[in-house]
Formats: structure tokens, sequence, C-alpha cells
């Protein structure tokens, strides 16, 4: 999870209060998450406040930043967690498999159904920008909590294809992750379209990334996989 900056209130917005245990700091913040995923997801990150956040929680708007610098921090802790539920899944649903190619294959598929079944969850994540707050702050998807966990892939297709090393990975993970961001994007944010069923896109979805795949160490003379 992000790094808070302090459990103790020194600033003027809670001078004086004694710092809080470790346990009540784990506390309040997990209490304080819930009810904001629940805000964000039913009325959208940008129109809810600290204050209407608090107000749920039953404490005062100024306790908030005993436990978070700003509303920032807040989606943030969220989004680490959308993510962290995300490689686990697709990371336990190719355990078993053996053959690199099913295991690459097994892992897209996890991949778009995780997000088709939790599309509260894809929207948080990806249909709010991230910010700086300051000039040391960084972008979530910079942190270790954030897209440096998509090395994964990069395992799977050397995997898929040693020739893969002699490959643009970066361009391979990008096309990967823009494919499965695409069609969970259309399916989930404009199911009034119509789609055919999302079974047959999935299909055509993964053929394409494979068929691109095998184009790519094709250029080099190597033998297809498929």
């Amino acid at each position: 999870m992000p790094e808070s900056k302090s459990n103790e209130a020194t600033d003027g917005r809670g001078r004086g209060l004694p710092a809080l245990t470790v346990q009540e700091l784990e506390d309040g913040r997990q209490h304080i998450l819930a009810v904001a995923r629940s805000l964000f997801q039913k009325d959208g990150y940008d129109a809810v406040t600290i204050r209407k956040i608090m107000e749920h929680t039953s404490r005062s708007p100024m306790m908030f930043y005993r436990y978070f610098s700003n509303k920032r921090a807040v989606i943030r802790y969220i989004w680490a967690d959308i993510l962290a539920a995300f490689f686990e899944h697709c990371t336990k649903s190719i355990a078993s498999i053996q053959s690199p190619e099913l295991r690459l294959e097994a892992f897209l598929r996890a991949a778009i159904h995780f997000w088709l079944e939790r599309p509260d969850d894809f929207r948080i994540l990806y249909l709010n920008q991230d910010r700086l707050e300051s000039d040391e702050d960084s972008y979530f998807a910079h942190e270790p909590e954030g897209y440096e966990q998509s090395a994964i892939i990069d395992e799977l297709l050397l995997d898929w294809n040693p020739e893969m090393a002699n490959q643009d990975l970066q361009l391979a993970r990008q096309y990967i992750i823009i494919n499965m961001l695409g069609i969970s994007f259309s399916l989930i944010v404009l199911p009034e379209l119509p789609w055919k069923p999302a079974s047959t896109l999935i299909d055509e979805t993964i053929n394409s990334i494979f068929l691109w795949l095998n184009s790519q160490v094709s250029k080099d003379g190597s033998i297809d996989t498929q």
C-alpha cells in the first residue's frame, strides 16, 4: 500500500492530539477506505468530498488528516487494493497450468473476466485520472504497487517463446494491456451497444493478440508457436 506521511496529528488540522497506535491507525484507515470506496462507486470520485466521507464514518472532517494526507491518497490506496486483487486472481488462475502457451492464454482470459465480474472496480481504477498533488509527488502507475506488477506479462511472454527476448517486450506488454482494457472498457462502460456475446469477443481478442505476437517473432524467421 502507499506509504503514509505520519500517524501523528502535528499540523494545524489536529495539533495537540496524541499519536494513534498502529492498530488505531489501521482500523481508522480501513473504515475510511470502505466508506470512500462505496461513495466513489455510487457518486463518482470528483463528487465525493472529505466532509462527506467523514460524515459516513461518524468522525469530524478534520480527523481525516490523521489517517490520510488528502483525498487523492485515499483513492490510491483503493487502486492498490484493486490491482493486488487483480494480479492475485490472474496468478492463481495459471498456477496449475504447465504449457507456456496455455498459461499466457489463461492469464489473458482471467484478466478480462476479472474486470467483467468487477465493473465497479474497473470504473474506479480506470475512469479516474491520476493527478500529482505536489512537485514531490509521483504517479501511482510508477509506484511498486502500480504497474510494475505487470512485469509478470514479460515472464509469460518469454516462457511462451524465448525469441521474445530479442523483441520489444515493453511494446508487447503494452499491446496486450491495451487489448485487455479495450474489450473490458467497451463491455463495461458501453453496455448499451449491440455487442456480440462477451465470450465471442474475448476469443477474438485473444486470437488477435496471439496473431500479433507471432507476427513479431516471425519477423526474424522464428517458427510460430501456433
